[in-house]
């Protein structure tokens, strides 16, 4: 997992801008603070269905759920219930021309 440490002047929402504006954008800033955490494979198992059901009602429900609580306790990110449909409309709105799910 790689994260990019707390920075008042990029966003990580600059990552859905053009490349070359992207690339432009992290050019203008002389470094950037980087930080990588190996993660070993979350392998689901009976134990993790059984005692984490509560977070989804199939068995991959549970295991997207247990891995995405990992990911973000270790990452230090804010868990989002933002669809795949919202981000799409999100870059949309950010490149000015419709994105559309193939």
């Amino acid at each position: 997992m790689i994260k990019l440490h707390d920075n008042d002047q990029i966003s990580l929402s600059a990552g859905t801008l053009k490349f070359s504006i992207h690339l432009f954008y992290s050019l203008c800033h002389l470094y950037h603070y980087v930080s990588f955490h190996e993660i070993p494979i979350i392998k689901p198992t009976e134990f993790m269905f059984k005692n984490y059901s509560h977070l989804g009602k199939e068995k991959w429900e549970v295991y997207a759920e247990v891995v995405r609580q990992i990911y973000c306790e270790i990452g230090g990110f804010q868990k989002s219930n933002k669809t795949f449909d919202d981000m799409l409309s999100y870059i949309s709105l950010i490149n000015g021309k419709t994105v559309l799910n193939c």
